[in-house]
């Protein structure tokens, strides 16, 4: 289960107790914990979620101000990676006509993915089961970046749906299958 937070979470005593009581109603079942303010950023938090057998969600998102930044920590037997894109002029948008979609409307390159590949396999060592999320999911491009990732993980080359390697023809260099002949109509 994911208790995901939002950036106005600070480490305070109250919001301390308050994941304290979290954690301890749902101890039945495996935890990961969720925040984006940099003040969670602490040896004594991350002690606290190994003492509990609770997991730490690393994350990507746009590191603004005292935003978390990318890390690879495993502090329980489940390990977890959430990837939300990087769209810096939207994230913390009040514009009403900026549909909240937009948030999460980012495409990451293979470059971009590279470094979250190794830490993937880093917080991988530390757990039993690895759980990895693209949340940026706008036209698909969580899916995308979600092969992209199995692909630098496996080396090895994917399935691509086709109807997802036409919109995103980036995807041709990984896919086990060469692309599909376009369906010509007699005139």
């Amino acid at each position: 289960m994911l208790l995901q937070f939002p950036f106005s979470f600070h480490r305070t005593e109250e919001n301390i107790a308050y994941l304290g009581k979290l954690l301890k109603r749902f101890s039945d079942y495996p935890l990961v914990v969720e925040v984006r303010h940099a003040t969670w950023n602490d040896k004594a938090f991350y002690a606290m979620l190994h003492e509990r057998g609770v997991g730490f969600c690393n994350i990507d998102q746009p590191v603004i101000g005292r935003a978390m930044k990318p890390s690879e920590r495993t502090t329980a037997r489940v390990a977890y990676v959430r990837l939300h894109g990087r769209r810096y002029d939207t994230w913390f948008s009040d514009d009403p006509a900026t549909p909240p979609s937009e948030r999460y409307n980012y495409l990451y390159t293979e470059q971009e993915l590279e470094p979250w590949a190794a830490r993937i396999q880093h917080v991988a060592e530390g757990g039993d089961s690895t759980f990895v999320i693209t949340n940026n999911h706008f036209e698909g491009k969580a899916i995308v970046n979600a092969l992209q990732l199995v692909h630098l993980l496996t080396r090895a080359k994917v399935k691509v749906p086709e109807p997802l390697r036409q919109r995103y023809p980036e995807l041709d260099r990984i896919a086990t299958e060469p692309p599909a002949e376009p369906l010509l109509f007699p005139t």
